[in-house]
């Protein structure tokens, strides 16, 4: 994705790391605990890192399967018309 340097290394190892967070009730906060999935539910980084992700993915499958992709949303699919494709389609090449 041409993101190397000092922009990879601490950018987003700073972004990924060491990160807590809390929650506020009627007034009242909790203490602050560890945030253990590494992106946030609600941030501005998480679709992109996402994205970059899943991008390879079509081209990691075999060449006789296919890859549907939306949203969040992956199916990897294999056309089975005799035994031989169902063997083909347990190969990992």
């Amino acid at each position: 994705m041409g993101i190397d340097g000092i922009l990879l290394h601490y950018w987003f190892k700073a972004y990924l790391s060491d990160r807590h967070q809390r929650v506020t009730v009627l007034g009242e906060t909790a203490s602050s605990l560890p945030v253990l999935s590494k992106v946030t539910q609600v941030s501005i980084l998480g679709p992109l890192l996402f994205l970059i992700y899943v991008n390879d993915l079509p081209r990691c499958v075999l060449r006789k399967s296919s890859v549907a992709m939306f949203a969040d949303d992956t199916k990897c699919y294999h056309p089975v018309h005799n035994v031989g494709d169902a063997v083909d389609g347990q190969t990992v090449e």
